[in-house]
């Protein structure tokens, strides 16, 4: 008898892509947000997993992430095979699901991947710290947490990044290829 697999919803513009020009250009202009890719892969183990975006080119947004991820990615869109998503196939919608867990920006959730995939695994609500977005760990815990994100067994994976982030100065990684063009390291 096949698992039950929970569904996690995660949202496109500042969660997978950076999002750099803001709400209403309608152009998917900017990169893959640091960590993403590898994220999405981890959670797609044991989780069926769908990109949500308030965009209503739901085709363009599943070609950009196939393009800059690898992982394939189809569009939910009237007469599509939508329904044959899950285990390595991502959907990508414009309608809000039924979900365990919903990662995005704008909630109280997302801060890092790595921060994130810790809080899904110990229960953590978001609104138990506030959020700092100025400090970020040394270029030794990023390349860190960046080989980690290679292991073969997620919940490993999980506890390892845990340890490296508990070292860095707020718990925080960089969110995307641009903070760390722009940031100072290690910070001060």
């Amino acid at each position: 008898m096949p698992r039950f697999r929970h569904r996690i919803a995660v949202d496109f513009d500042k969660v997978v892509h950076t999002y750099p020009n803001g709400y209403g250009t309608g152009v998917i202009d900017g990169g893959l947000v640091l960590g993403a890719a590898d994220a999405l892969r981890t959670l797609m183990v044991d989780h069926d997993v769908f990109i949500l975006t308030s965009r209503t080119d739901v085709d363009r947004v599943a070609a950009w992430i196939t393009e800059k991820t690898q992982i394939p990615a189809i569009a939910d869109l009237p007469g599509a095979y939508a329904d044959q998503w899950g285990h390595g196939v991502l959907l990508v919608t414009n309608r809000k699901l039924p979900a365990v867990v919903y990662i995005d920006d704008r909630a109280v959730v997302f801060r890092t991947w790595a921060q994130t995939l810790a809080d899904i695994a110990a229960g953590r609500t978001a609104s138990e710290e506030p959020v700092n977005d100025t400090a970020l760990p040394s270029r030794n815990a990023l390349e860190e947490i960046r080989g980690l994100c290679d292991q073969e067994d997620p919940a490993a994976a999980l506890e390892a990044i845990r340890g490296v982030l508990e070292r860095t100065p707020d718990g925080k990684a960089p969110r995307s290829e641009r903070d760390l063009e722009t940031k100072v390291w290690p910070p001060a």
